[in-house]
């Protein structure tokens, strides 16, 4: 389920990414790696340069420790254009560059991002951080 809200133009508070962990409805998966997985956690995807986003849970975001010191975590999030929302005429692309805003994840903020909003009202996030190693 999706919803939309006006964050207005003041982008540096725009919390691209809210990331909600909450212990009902959250799966945390411990792989090989060690890797963590979070499913079905809220994130909060711009959809236009206004400050409009939508909300949704259908996400899943992955941390992977390297060899090095460092770790990597991808973010994905998708959903729809909520109805009473006029999609684009063409697919719009966001991202650090146009917007100004960051991407919250689980594991730290990037701006490392984009998202992309398609005229059939699909709306698709994906953020990559370097995150520190877990041990």
């Amino acid at each position: 389920m999706t919803t939309i809200k006006n964050l207005g133009k003041e982008k540096t508070a725009v919390l691209l990414s809210v990331l909600t962990v909450l212990i009902l409805g959250m799966s945390v998966v411990l792989a090989n790696g060690p890797a963590i997985v979070l499913k079905d956690i809220s994130c909060g995807v711009l959809i236009d340069t206004e400050g409009n986003s939508i909300y949704t849970t259908d996400t899943h975001a992955v941390y992977a420790n390297n060899k090095d010191e460092n770790g990597n975590s991808k973010l994905t999030c998708l959903g729809e254009v909520p109805a009473g929302y006029t999609p684009p005429v063409k697919t719009t692309h966001l991202n650090h560059e146009n917007t100004g805003a960051s991407c919250y994840t689980a594991f730290g903020s990037t701006t490392n991002w984009k998202a992309v909003i398609t005229p059939s009202g699909k709306v698709m996030l994906s953020c990559h951080y370097k995150a520190p190693k877990i041990e």
